[in-house]
């Protein structure tokens, strides 16, 4: 074999080392580049990142989780003074308001004892009276003849059924009531009253009186009717059904408007123990005598 001179024997042995070395530059370039693109992704990564809320933010809410409030409102905010335990006593007026042939105006007095919030027992008694003709005769118990009536007995020669006739000088009942609404009127966070609304349910008695068919000039006669065992005045079984408004001003003072229905049956007989001296024709009704009623309440 033909031997190389020292010179190019060294210069061939150089190569690999050149080629290798441009190389080597590369790799060792390439971690330094991938190094400094993770750093530009993790810094971008950080600021599309929403912010970690503070501690205590309501924002800081997971999934499915309430936000924490910071105060607490009641829609139902309680009452400036309780009734329960306490007696009202309340004067009222009273008026008919269905009248068809007869009417009645009279006061009553209500003494109701408050069991609970919402929950009273109720006695009432009233009178009702009418002056026929102030100056001529002098005021008397009872009801009166409405225009209707009169119209149909002076000028037609008529008459309604003689039940239909009967007038109330009393009424007596008791009542539970039950109050499933309350609330508190205020202004400018000035409380002015609270109110509550009631229904009621009762019975009692009403007073009968029923004037003769041949009318008393100018004092009116009526017929003497029999009360219960012979020795009670007339009177007759009632059911009472109603509902009302109670607005108190103080813990001691406030108004009540109510309506209340009493369904009272009645009869006029012609023989038997509750006849009728002068019936002409028996007959039988049953009358809802609807009263609007005002009055004031004193509580205690």
């Amino acid at each position: 074999m033909t031997s190389l001179p020292f010179g190019l024997r060294a210069l061939l042995c150089a190569l690999p080392l050149v080629g290798a070395a441009p190389l080597l530059a590369e790799g060792d370039e390439k971690p330094a580049a991938t190094e400094d693109a993770a750093d530009a992704d993790a810094a971008e990564a950080e600021a599309t990142e929403p912010p970690t809320p503070a501690a205590g933010d309501p924002s800081d809410v997971g999934a499915g989780e309430k936000p924490v409030l910071e105060e607490t409102i009641y829609v139902v905010q309680g009452k400036p003074f309780l009734a329960q335990g306490h007696f009202e006593l309340t004067p009222q007026i009273a008026q008919s308001v269905n009248d068809s042939f007869t009417s009645h105006t009279g006061v009553l007095i209500s003494g109701l004892y408050h069991l609970k919030e919402n929950v009273a027992l109720e006695a009432t008694l009233g009178v009702f009276g009418w002056w026929d003709e102030p100056g001529v005769t002098s005021p008397r118990l009872g009801g009166r003849d409405t225009d209707l009536t009169i119209e149909l007995k002076q000028k037609e020669n008529l008459a309604p059924e003689r039940v239909k006739l009967y007038q109330f000088p009393y009424v007596a009942a008791g009542n539970l009531q039950w109050s499933p609404l309350y609330g508190k009127v205020n202004v400018q966070e000035v409380v002015l009253g609270q109110f509550n609304l009631y229904l009621s349910v009762g019975a009692g008695v009403m007073g009968l009186q029923l004037e003769t068919l041949t009318p008393g000039i100018p004092d009116k006669k009526f017929v003497a009717l029999k009360g219960p065992a012979g020795v009670l005045p007339p009177m007759a079984l009632t059911t009472s059904f109603g509902g009302g408004l109670r607005f108190y001003f103080t813990e001691w003072l406030g108004v009540r408007v109510e309506v209340r229905d009493y369904v009272t049956p009645l009869s006029v007989f012609q023989s038997g123990e509750n006849a009728v001296d002068d019936a002409d024709a028996p007959s039988f009704d049953v009358t809802n005598t609807v009263l609007a009623q005002l009055g004031v309440s004193f509580v205690f």
